[in-house]
Parts: C-alpha cells; sequence; structure tokens
C-alpha cells in the first residue's frame, strides 16, 4: 500500500472546480507526493514571449551570481544566475508577470481543492551555464521559521530551452 502524501479527500472533490488539474493529477500528486505537468504553457507564441523576456533580463545584467547561503558559493553545486521576480516590479503587459499570475490561479486551486493553506508564492528566474549547469532538488525551509507553514509546499519549475529535444536530459 502506498502511503498518500497530503492526505486529500480526492472522493468529495468535483472535476467542474478545477481548472488547471485532473483528479487523476491529484492523486497522482497525494500517492507520489510530485507530479509532472506536461505542457502546461501550452502556447508558443507565449513561451517564445517569456524566453525572449528572460533573455533581456540576462543580458542587461538583472540576473544576478546564485549563492547558497551567507554568500556562500560552490559552482559544482550551483552555477546558476536568478533573479527574484516580483508581480510589482514587472510591466503590466509583461510575460513574466502573466505567468506569475497564472501560477497564483494555480496555487488557489490547490488551496481551494486540497487545502494547501499556501499564502503566497515566490518565483525566481534561473539561467543555467549550458556547461553542465543544472538544478539540484534541495530544501529551501526557511531556518528562521517557527512554523511549518512558513516552508515551502510547491516547487514549479518551466524550463525554456530552446530546441530541448527529451534526449537532452
Amino acid at each position: 500500500e502506498t502511503k498518500q502524501k497530503y492526505n486529500l479527500n480526492l472522493d468529495q472533490l468535483k472535476e467542474s472546480h478545477l481548472s488547471f488539474f485532473s483528479k487523476e493529477d491529484l492523486h497522482r500528486l497525494n500517492t507520489f507526493g510530485f507530479l509532472v505537468y506536461d505542457n502546461f504553457l501550452n502556447d508558443s507564441d507565449f513561451i517564445q514571449q517569456l524566453l525572449q523576456e528572460a533573455e533581456t533580463f540576462f543580458n542587461d545584467g538583472k540576473l544576478k551570481t546564485a549563492v547558497m547561503s551567507d554568500s556562500f558559493q560552490d559552482t559544482s553545486l550551483r552555477g546558476d544566475s536568478i533573479l527574484w521576480l516580483y508581480h510589482s516590479r514587472l510591466p503590466t503587459q509583461s510575460p513574466l508577470r502573466k505567468l506569475l499570475h497564472q501560477i497564483d490561479a494555480l496555487r488557489l486551486e490547490l488551496n481551494s481543492c486540497c487545502n494547501f493553506s499556501s499564502v503566497s508564492t515566490s518565483s525566481q528566474l534561473a539561467r543555467y551555464p549550458a556547461n553542465g549547469g543544472h538544478y539540484i532538488r534541495h530544501l529551501d525551509a526557511d531556518p528562521f521559521s517557527d512554523t511549518e507553514e512558513e516552508d515551502r509546499i510547491i516547487t514549479i519549475l518551466f524550463y525554456l530551452n530552446k530546441d530541448w529535444k527529451k534526449e537532452d536530459g
């Protein structure tokens, strides 16, 4: 028997209340603790706009070398450049701002149907170098937090790689 991760009561969930997920998606999330949602951004023009905006931020020097904590840097573990994204700091018509709104709507749906109780989102644009840069799964719980409610509940990764193929890894 597989232990359920989030103790969701999916029997009472009405499919009509879901915009992003199916009951099967939520069942997989509940069972395995993660969900791969291929083609969440199923709009190639929008994806191209996101990529162009991300590249502009990088070319303008807005992304900074990522550090682990207290300015500790180990490029064998983390060689990316990052920029924290905030709705209020992005232009109204920004593709990244539109993506942040979609992520927030996704969070609200999970709160509504799954009792996740997430109160906010934080978003980061990261660029990994082509010479083997990669994401390493990790926990970012706030070391100063007194409660689990302030810890991250969900991590969402979007890859905007040009011409990426499954065999690229």
